[in-house]
């Protein structure tokens, strides 16, 4: 069966699941024993409710789980037999499948491992550990679990009955099903006990369940710039049909909260939510050494307080690192280490110089730790932490991702990361040595592919970087020996369509200057069956988020069509790219306010908002505001400028210069008399993806008021020298451009004045309309 079909036959079958209904243990045999009595445990998976690992399924080595159970003190001595049965009640069949079912287990023998099961006389149906198999869906001795892929979570029950008599031995057979031997244990059951498991055939990266609590240790440093750092959350209680053990869990039904330092009990509808990660802990962790990056010392108790914050609120985003401990990070790399502490002073300097100077120390180290090679693991997961959270001063003309981006491919792939092998032979000779882990190589490679994906996105620039190969695919399929975060899995499936989207634009806008609505509606219609799939029952808010961005970014292209359009369809699939734009800005806002999101938001995530922004503000200057509500519309230019002014850390980085333009412009907006054009909101960029909408808006923008008089403060100026009338506020230059631009009068006066011009710098503010709009005035 191929995936293709597999993942569509699932799609088909989402909802045939739970068959809890018609499982073994419901069966009349056991109708006089509601509860279990018997304990089953795993040594190999752990606690009921476990994920099972790979070995364990048909993906890997393929053995059966170790068992052990006991039985309650009343039982001693009656017990004559034990019955295994292994099932899945989520198969798409009307009941449950049987993975297994053992019997003629002496009464003496109360765990099982994987050689139990060896054969010892096919004939007999006789296993090595003494007892026998019957009939199961694949006619073997176990059917190795193996949901369809896409499914979601499946449940597997391994189950042991207590019997006081023995079956009869004619049931001792290969044939034996599991009806009939349900039918024979009728009066003979003493006890029952389930071993509940968990397994997820993943292509689409479904999520898993995560539900660890991880709370800061006592008497933890109060936040400097009073910013509520997100904490993890309770265990998440399982969702959908409860197992035959769920019962009231503690988990959900209570939840004590950590204290404050103080000693105050935090409540815990204050508790904030952040993506929840399992961090490897080592039990030796020892209090940090005091270091110096040139002349600015940093404390041993500074340095623990930086990684506090920076596993705590930044690290679930892009969760490439795997040591926490501060002394081993340094001796692993110094620019690792100094960036982090970068990271984490953005939001929680404990002094006013700190920020400034990590700054411009991590700017000139990371500079010079490019043009040195072979660069290490320690310095490419630098590079695309740096990525994440870029330099607070970055500019649009500036902005050094794409070439961290490209050096970070270009070193993963001379250390053989991209193959997600640690010290792969072939690669690891000479100067190339390394010794890291394939945890830590599938990691990075698959950091280093969102980043790559997302700063080609924002920078409107072709995909050659990512490579979503084998070992990416292999992450997302689950098929790695080692835990990776479900909602890091959802961020990598989203990019790699996003990556096959701007493949595919990108190949179409080399034979033509805009994007046929058909090909994108395709497009899109496929997203939406494979966001399905990413977004399972139990996907989280931010996953909702990142895949509404994936789709988002897809709609952009509209904006883009073909000379000839249609005007009415045209106008119809702009309007829903307008409508998406609202609930990107809408949704990131209501995730600060949950787990503020946007405090620590990372860099492509703060650019693919303001996309969204500049869709809104397109459409504000447009002919389609007749088609729009004007609160709604009006919501949505707060909503933008709400989103700037959160997300900056420091005065005068691109989130607060964003914000004072947004803000001028909305002002402006409000106080001005009719429409601002007629023009449709399709962008001219036709060659920058989906980053054409953005630059679009602004630079039409910067047109528009460059005609009409709005000059920055060097034209005002001059515009003074040359004109009295600029002091009425309708100048030299908005006279001259009435005459050859028919745009309104009122936008050359006040509402435009406070606006900050200097923004617009990074836009080569020089280049002249004329040659910028090839002579068509708009």
């Amino acid at each position: 069966m191929t995936a293709m079909l597999e993942v569509s036959l699932a799609w088909l079958f989402k909802n045939a699941k739970g068959r809890d209904a018609k499982a073994f243990y419901t069966r009349p045999a056991l109708a006089g024993f509601a509860e279990q009595t018997i304990t089953v445990t795993s040594p190999d998976c752990g606690a009921t409710n476990a994920t099972l690992a790979v070995d364990y399924t048909a993906d890997g080595a393929g053995k059966f789980p170790a068992l052990q159970w006991a039985a309650p003190p009343e039982l001693e001595g009656r017990v004559r037999e034990w019955l295994l049965v292994s099932e899945d009640p989520d198969a798409p069949l009307p009941t449950p499948i049987c993975h297994g079912i053992y019997t003629g287990i002496p009464p003496t023998k109360t765990s099982v491992e994987a050689a139990d099961f060896e054969v010892a006389d096919k004939a007999k149906a006789l296993l090595k550990g003494g007892f026998h198999y019957g009939k199961n869906i694949r006619g073997s001795v176990y059917g190795l679990p193996r949901p369809l892929m896409n499914h979601g979570p499946h449940r597997y029950f391994y189950m042991v009955v207590a019997l006081e008599e023995p079956l009869d031995p004619k049931l001792l057979a290969p044939t034996a099903t599991r009806e009939q031997i349900a039918d024979a244990i009728v009066g003979k059951v003493l006890g029952w006990g389930i071993k509940l498991d968990e397994l997820v055939q993943e292509i689409q990266s479904i999520k898993q369940s995560v539900g660890s609590v991880s709370l800061p240790p006592q008497g933890t440093t109060q936040q400097h710039d009073g910013a509520t750092c997100p904490l993890q959350g309770p265990a998440v209680p399982r969702l959908g049909l409860p197992s035959p053990s769920s019962g009231p869990s503690d988990s959900t039904s209570r939840y004590s909260g950590p204290e404050a330092a103080n000693g105050v009990v935090v409540d815990p509808s204050q508790i904030l939510h952040t993506p929840a990660v399992t961090l490897p802990q080592e039990p030796g962790i020892k209090p940090s050494l005091s270091r110096a990056l040139g002349s600015h010392p940093f404390s041993g108790e500074d340095i623990d307080y930086y990684f506090q914050k920076y596993f705590e609120c930044y690290h679930p985003y892009m969760p490439i690192v795997r040591e926490r401990d501060p002394n081993k990070c340094y001796e692993s790399g110094p620019l690792l280490f100094w960036s982090i502490l970068f990271i984490a002073s953005r939001r929680y300097a404990r002094d006013g110089t700190a920020l400034p100077f990590l700054l411009d120390s991590v700017r000139r180290e990371m500079f010079t730790a490019i043009t040195i090679l072979p660069l290490s693991l320690s310095s490419i997961n630098a590079l695309i932490l740096v990525c994440s959270w870029i330099f607070p001063d970055v500019r649009f003309v500036n902005d050094p991702t794409a070439l961290f981006s490209s050096v970070t491919g270009n070193a993963s792939m001379l250390l053989g990361i991209h193959t997600g092998k640690g010290a792969h032979p072939e690669f690891s000779h000479g100067a190339f040595q390394n010794s890291f882990t394939d945890e830590e190589a599938a990691l990075t490679w698959t950091g280093y592919n969102i980043i790559a994906q997302r700063v080609s996105s924002y920078l409107g620039l072709p995909p050659l970087g990512s490579l979503f190969n084998q070992a990416v695919q292999n992450v997302i399929d689950g098929r790695v020996p080692f835990h990776v975060p479900p909602g890091f899995r959802v961020l990598l499936e989203c990019q790699k369509f996003c990556n096959r989207v701007s493949k595919t634009m990108v190949a179409y806008l080399e034979e033509s200057r805009g994007v046929s609505a058909h090909v994108v509606q395709l497009l899109e219609d496929e997203w939406d069956a494979v966001k399905g799939l990413v977004c399972s029952e139990r996907a989280d808010d931010l996953d909702r988020f990142n895949a509404l961005l994936a789709q988002f970014e897809i709609q952009v292209y509209y904006m883009l069509p073909l000379p000839g359009y249609n005007p009415e369809n045209l106008k119809r699939y702009i309007l829903r790219t307008y409508t998406t734009a609202q609930s990107v800005l809408r949704d990131a806002l209501q995730l600060e306010r949950k787990m503020k999101f946007i405090h620590h938001i990372p860099h492509f995530h703060f650019r693919a908002l303001l996309l969204a922004s500049s869709v809104v503000h397109k459409l504000l200057r447009s002919s389609y505001m007749e088609f729009v509500g004007c609160k709604a519309a009006e919501q949505s230019a707060s909503d933008a400028i709400a989103v700037c002014k959160l997300a900056s850390v420091m005065e005068g980085d691109l989130p607060a210069r964003l914000h004072k333009l947004i803000e001028s412009f909305s002002d402006g907006t409000r106080k001005l008399q009719g429409p601002q054009s007629r023009e449709e909101p399709i962008s001219m960029f036709s060659h920058r993806l989906s980053a054409s909408a953005a630059l679009d808006w602004l630079m039409r923008w910067k047109h528009d008021h460059v005609a009409s008089g709005a000059k920055c403060p060097a034209q005002q100026q001059q515009n003074q020298q040359d004109s009295v009338a600029h002091a009425a506020g309708a100048g030299a230059g908005a006279a001259a451009c009435a005459e050859r631009v028919d745009t309104p009068a009122l936008l050359a006066g006040e509402p435009m004045q406070n606006i900050d011009w200097s923004f617009m710098d990074d836009f080569d503010w020089n280049l002249e309309p004329g040659v910028l709009w090839n002579g068509t005035p708009r």
